[in-house]
């Protein structure tokens, strides 16, 4: 083989072996679906033994020229899980499910404390700190996905958003 031939092949290999590894699935970190749909730093709200609720966060990556939606999710830990967003109305601060949450084509969509995020409500068990907590996430265009959620705790600058008791109005749908 000449020279410029085998540069041309392990150019290609290499270039292979690169953005192949972009599709790996990184438990904990990187999820992804053949579709386009990726989710990155998946978290759960770790949260004291007595809670019978708490929440899940993660980033949506939607790497499709369709704009995709995140229809509803499910664990093995909780009775329910529903998607839920926060508003204010006349300065006080409210969440409150929603049917689905969008994540549009060719961008992101961040679950995140004070916005959309996912409620896991009657806890069967409660989730501690280190562990992960299996989610499946159910797209509109996707379909169905895995994800793995390490369980945090949550930073001092978002605890205002889940002081329930105080400063925010919660309803959930289930009721």
């Amino acid at each position: 083989m000449n020279f410029l031939l085998k540069t041309s092949l392990l150019t290609a290999g290499l270039a292979w072996f690169l953005f192949s590894g972009c599709t790996t699935i990184t438990p904990g970190h990187d999820h992804h679906h053949h579709t386009g749909i990726r989710v990155y730093d998946a978290w759960v709200r770790a949260v004291p033994p007595n809670m019978k609720m708490t929440a899940a966060y993660m980033s949506l990556h939607n790497h499709s020229d369709m704009e995709d939606a995140l229809l509803s999710a499910e664990t093995p830990v909780a009775g329910v899980v529903e998607t839920h967003t926060v508003e204010e109305n006349n300065g006080v601060m409210s969440m409150k499910p929603v049917d689905s949450i969008p994540v549009p084509a060719n961008g992101m969509q961040e679950l995140k404390p004070g916005g959309y995020h996912l409620m896991l409500i009657q806890l069967k068990e409660v989730p501690k700190k280190g562990e992960n907590v299996s989610l499946v996430l159910n797209f509109k265009h996707a379909g169905r996905m895995e994800v793995d959620a390490k369980v945090n705790d949550m930073p001092m600058k978002n605890m205002e958003h889940h002081d329930h008791g105080k400063s925010m109005d919660h309803k959930h749908s289930h009721q």
